[in-house]
């Protein structure tokens, strides 16, 4: 199989995974073949990328970060909880201050989050990362400016917990920092609503000043549904602090320490929890163009946040970033920009196998020369290479 972006499909293309929605109903069957008023429900449903099979790439198993199952489970829970927010009347009519007031005081608020459901949803994650000894996100295709919330919560989620492993947390630990990261924005959602300008590039300064308080919105929210999830306020309330001190809503800093356990809580510091959350959340908007409308390919969003590490992230969790991300997965299209040898450079291919231990260096079907002429398939090792450069073709 081979990831296709949804603007790149063409009609006549043969679905190689069944596609659910937002709710675990299929839409689509593996083996149906994409028409041209089918590309457009895909479009309108927000639909990123899909799995398509053709001869060239039939023996490729792109594999997820975790099962389809777990993922459309936790979807449901997501979006659940998300809609209730989104479409709770009572809030839609209140200004930002009069929001949160009316949040830590009526109790017609209360409970707009499903708190045990979030906990399962992060147990059941969990669960499978340990089963199947996942260590990886796999980072496919940019998605679209407009992608769902749920989706990014979930991506923000799995990339928390995959890097909080590296710092030995426990599964109490991994449990309330994966809440906190699925319910992270739901105070955006709230927030949204109250904006004058439709395109993130257009906000006025009050709309960025309404963006800037869904921290506490998120917060207390949290704080209605679960009133005893301490860790998990904490982490949501700074997850856009930044280690300078230049973030925000409280302007903390950070201690330039490893997040582990054995670190002491101090006032004016981030919370260690909230350090990994930030970067979990910051790369996945970067992918996503969330940041300033452009889409960074995996690597370029990772080598960012790791050239900014120290000044705006806690520099242990930004090296730990590239370790947990498998930026080539196999089923992505590439090209190949550079390598030590100079054979193949400017050939284009499918990725058949990634690299674990380099990413840089995968298996790779080539099924285009330099000049984007069609050539006889031939899947080659790059693990050999001293140096490779690979760009995702979207």
């Amino acid at each position: 199989m081979q990831i296709t972006t949804v603007e790149q499909l063409e009609p006549g293309a043969m679905l190689g995974k069944s596609l659910f929605n937002n709710r675990g109903e299929l839409l689509l069957a593996a083996g149906y073949e994409i028409d041209r008023e089918m590309i457009g429900s895909l479009k309108r449903a927000q639909i990123n990328y899909v799995f398509t099979v053709d001869e060239l790439n039939a023996g490729i198993e792109p594999q997820e970060t975790i099962c389809e199952v777990i993922r459309q489970a936790t979807t449901q829970k997501l979006v659940e909880s998300f809609d209730n927010i989104r479409d709770n009347d009572p809030l839609k009519n209140l200004s930002v201050a009069n929001l949160k007031d009316r949040l830590e005081n009526d109790s017609k608020l209360k409970n707009l989050i499903v708190a045990p459901k979030m906990k399962q949803a992060v147990s059941d994650i969990l669960e499978e990362l340990f089963a199947n000894h996942i260590s990886k996100f796999t980072a496919f295709p940019a998605a679209a400016q407009s992608k769902a919330d749920h989706d990014h919560a979930m991506d923000v989620s799995l990339l928390s917990l995959l890097i909080a492993q590296h710092f030995y947390y426990d599964k109490k630990e991994l449990r309330s920092l994966g809440v906190a990261a699925l319910v992270h924005d739901v105070g955006k959602l709230v927030a949204q609503g109250r904006l004058e300008a439709a395109d993130f590039e257009e906000l006025s300064e009050r709309d960025q000043m309404v963006l800037r308080e869904h921290p506490v919105i998120s917060m207390l929210i949290l704080k209605g549904s679960d009133p005893e999830a301490f860790s998990e306020q904490a982490t949501v309330i700074q997850h856009h602090e930044l280690a300078n001190g230049t973030g925000y809503p409280q302007a903390l800093r950070g201690c330039g320490q490893p997040p582990k356990k054995d670190r002491q809580r101090k006032q004016g510091i981030i919370f260690r929890h909230a350090e990994i959350l930030a970067v979990a959340n910051y790369y996945d908007n970067l992918i996503s163009g969330a940041i300033d409308g452009i889409q960074y390919p995996s690597a370029r969003a990772i080598a960012r946040i790791i050239d900014e590490a120290g000044t705006l992230w806690n520099p242990y969790v930004a090296r730990v970033l590239p370790k947990v991300i498998q930026s080539f997965p196999a089923g992505v299209t590439v090209k190949i920009a550079n390598n030590s040898t100079g054979i193949f450079a400017g050939y284009r291919g499918i990725i058949s196998k990634a690299n674990e231990e380099d990413p840089t260096k995968p298996q790779i079907v080539l099924t285009h020369n330099p000049n984007g002429q069609p050539i006889k398939p031939e899947m080659i090792d790059f693990s050999f290479e001293r140096y490779m450069e690979l760009e995702v073709v979207l």
